[in-house]
């Protein structure tokens, strides 16, 4: 799942509230979203989110790349 830039703190806020001390104090909280949450969750939270599926080598909408 990708969650646009505008989301981090929404994102911030329901990793806080739903996992406590256990979610990532990082630069880059939104690389987690896929890792912790339910697209139920997400849409719960009225976080907007797409589905992205990256192939090895190909840059995400975000600028990584997958070996």
């Amino acid at each position: 799942m990708f969650v646009e830039g505008e989301w981090e703190e929404a994102v911030n806020t329901l990793g806080q509230r739903l996992f406590g001390d256990c979610w990532p104090t990082c630069s880059n909280p939104l690389g987690h979203v896929s890792f912790f949450f339910s697209p139920q969750q997400l849409r719960e939270a009225n976080i907007h989110f797409r589905f992205y599926i990256q192939r090895p080598g190909e840059a995400s909408p975000s600028g990584f790349t997958v070996a």
